[in-house]
C-alpha cells in the first residue's frame, strides 16, 4: 500500500512523507496523513503554477524571483534538468514560461532565433572590427538596467567575458523592451485586480512602480493639464517608456466642434465681432518660444474652453489662435494655413511641439547627469591673435552627445604649455556644456571667443573611446575635421 501510495504521490508530497517516518510517525499515521492531505504531481503543478502566476502579475516580483520559487519546489532531478537548461542558454523567463505552458515536462532547450538585441549591436557595429573591451562598452551603452545588472553579476559569479556576452547577445534587452515587460505586468494587474479601486489610488499604484522620471513625466502632464484617467491610460499601457508616451501624445483627439451648417454666410465675419479682443487675451495665454512652462497642450485647452458652443467656423478658430501667437509659432501657423492645413492637422502640429520640447528637456537632463570631466585646464596665450596650436575634430550621438576632439597639439603651442594633449576630449568650454549643443561649429566659437584665457573641462585620453556609438558608426579625427586654432 505505501508504494502504491508513493507512485501516486508529487515530488513534495513524497518528500514530506520521508521526512514525517524519519521523524518517528508510524507506517499508520503517515499514510493517514496522506489520504487526506497528500497531492499528486499533477495537482502540485497546478498549485504551484497558481503560486507563479501571481508572482508574474506582481511588478515587485522579479524574474529570479519567479524562477527560484518554480525551482525550490522541484525536486533534485527536475533541478538538475533546469540548471542544465541555464547553462545551455536558456533564460529564466523561457524556463519558466514553458512550465506555465505544460508542466515541468513541456520545459526543454528551444532554437533561439536571432534576439532584437543581437540585430541591433550588428547594426551598430555596422561590419567594424572591434576589440572585445569596444564590444563590451558599445554592449552596455544598450542595454536596459536590468540587462546591465545581470550582465555584472555573471562576470562576478566567474563567467568569463565572452560567455558574458554570447549569453546577453541571445537574452539581452534594451531599455525600451524592458520597459515594456514593465508595462504588461502593471497592465495586467491593474486590469485584473484594480477595477474597484479610485483614480488615486492607481496613481498611487503607477507611482510606487515608475522610475522617477517617469513619475517626474506624470507629474509634468497633469501640471499640463492632462487628466487624471489620461495618465492612468498612459502608463499603464506604457510604464516607463516616456517616448512611447509622447508618440501617443503626439496624435491626440482634439476635437473641435463642427462648423455650422451655414458657415458659408459667415466667409467674410470678423470673429472679433462674436468674441472681443480683451475677452480672448484674458482668456487664452500668449503662445510664443520666449515664453516658458506653457504648452501647447495648455494653450489649445483654453482655446477650445473660449470657442464651445459659440458657433465658430473653423477660420475664425485659427483667427483667434493667430491672434494669440507670436514668434516663429506665429510664422508656422501661417504658413500651414497658406498651404490649406485644416484646422485639425494645425492642431496636431502643434502638439507635436510639446512631445518634441520633453524629449529634448530629458535628453538635456541625461547628457548633464552623465557628463564627466577628468580635468580642469586654463588655457592662457600672451596675444589674442596667437594661435593656441591644436587640431580640433568633434564626434556626436544621440546617445552621448557632442564631444570637442583635439588631434594634433602643436608642442611649442600654449596649449601644450597648458597640459593638453592629442587625444583629449572637450567637455566643458568656460563652464558651457559641449554635450548637450547639436551644432560643433557653435561649441568652437564658445572656444574662440575666449580671448587670451579659456576654461576646459577635459575628458583625458585613456586609450579607450570617449563614444563607443560614434566609434562604432566611423566617425574619427578626419573625418569629422573643423580645423585647426
Amino acid at each position: 500500500m505505501l508504494e502504491l501510495m508513493k507512485s501516486q504521490l508529487g515530488d513534495g508530497s513524497k518528500a514530506e512523507l520521508e521526512a514525517m517516518l524519519a521523524q518517528g510517525y508510524s507506517l499508520q499515521e503517515v499514510m493517514d496523513h496522506f489520504m487526506k492531505h497528500g497531492k499528486t504531481e499533477e495537482e502540485e503543478q497546478k498549485e504551484l503554477k497558481t503560486k507563479l502566476e501571481n508572482m508574474i502579475n506582481d511588478p515587485n516580483a522579479s524574474t529570479e524571483d519567479v524562477f527560484n520559487a518554480l525551482r525550490n519546489q522541484l525536486g533534485a532531478a527536475d533541478q538538475a534538468k533546469i540548471d542544465e537548461l541555464l547553462k545551455s542558454g536558456m533564460t529564466m523567463d523561457e524556463i519558466v514560461k514553458q512550465f506555465m505552458e505544460g508542466g515541468i515536462e513541456n520545459v526543454k532547450d528551444v532554437v533561439q532565433e536571432e534576439s532584437e538585441f543581437s540585430k541591433k549591436m550588428k547594426e551598430l557595429a555596422g561590419g567594424k572590427d572591434l576589440t572585445q573591451d569596444e564590444m563590451l562598452e558599445l554592449m552596455k551603452s544598450q542595454l536596459g538596467a536590468g540587462s546591465k545588472a545581470e550582465l555584472e553579476e555573471m562576470l562576478a559569479k566567474g563567467y568569463s567575458l565572452q560567455e558574458a556576452m554570447d549569453y546577453m547577445m541571445k537574452h539581452g534587452k534594451t531599455e525600451e523592451e524592458e520597459q515594456q515587460v514593465l508595462a504588461d505586468k502593471i497592465r495586467s494587474v491593474m486590469e485584473k485586480d484594480m477595477s474597484n479601486m479610485s483614480n488615486e489610488e492607481k496613481l498611487n499604484f503607477l507611482k510606487e512602480n515608475l522610475s522617477d522620471e517617469a513619475k517626474a513625466a506624470m507629474e509634468d502632464l497633469l501640471a499640463q493639464g492632462y487628466t487624471m484617467d489620461e495618465i492612468i491610460d498612459l502608463f499603464k499601457k506604457h510604464g516607463n517608456n516616456l517616448n512611447a508616451i509622447d508618440e501617443e501624445l503626439s496624435n491626440p483627439s482634439v476635437n473641435f466642434e463642427d462648423e455650422p451648417p451655414n458657415a458659408h454666410l459667415y466667409a467674410n465675419r470678423d470673429v472679433f465681432t462674436v468674441i472681443d479682443k480683451d475677452t480672448i487675451k484674458s482668456e487664452i495665454p500668449y503662445m510664443s518660444p520666449s515664453i516658458k512652462n506653457l504648452t501647447f497642450k495648455q494653450f489649445i485647452d483654453k482655446v477650445q474652453q473660449l470657442v464651445k458652443g459659440k458657433g465658430l467656423t473653423h477660420r475664425e478658430i485659427l483667427d483667434i489662435m493667430e491672434f494669440r501667437m507670436g514668434g516663429i509659432y506665429l510664422q508656422e501657423l501661417k504658413e500651414l494655413r497658406q498651404n490649406g492645413a485644416t484646422l485639425q492637422e494645425i492642431v496636431e502640429f502643434f502638439l507635436k511641439k510639446d512631445a518634441a520640447m520633453r524629449q529634448q528637456a530629458r535628453r538635456k537632463a541625461r547628457l548633464e547627469a552623465q557628463a564627466k570631466v577628468d580635468a580642469w585646464v586654463n588655457l592662457k596665450r600672451k596675444f589674442v591673435k596667437s594661435n593656441w596650436g591644436v587640431e580640433i575634430s568633434y564626434t556626436f550621438s544621440d546617445e552621448n552627445g557632442l564631444h570637442l576632439v583635439l588631434g594634433q597639439v602643436n608642442e611649442d603651442s600654449p596649449a601644450y604649455e597648458c597640459g593638453v594633449r592629442s587625444g583629449d576630449v572637450i567637455v566643458t568650454v568656460n563652464d558651457w556644456l559641449i554635450t548637450v549643443m547639436d551644432r560643433p561649429q557653435v561649441a568652437v566659437h564658445l572656444f574662440q571667443a575666449g580671448a587670451n584665457i579659456v576654461k576646459l573641462g577635459i575628458l583625458k585620453a585613456n586609450g579607450k573611446s570617449h563614444d563607443i556609438i560614434s566609434f562604432a558608426n566611423g566617425q574619427n579625427h578626419n573625418r569629422n575635421l573643423i580645423g585647426v586654432f
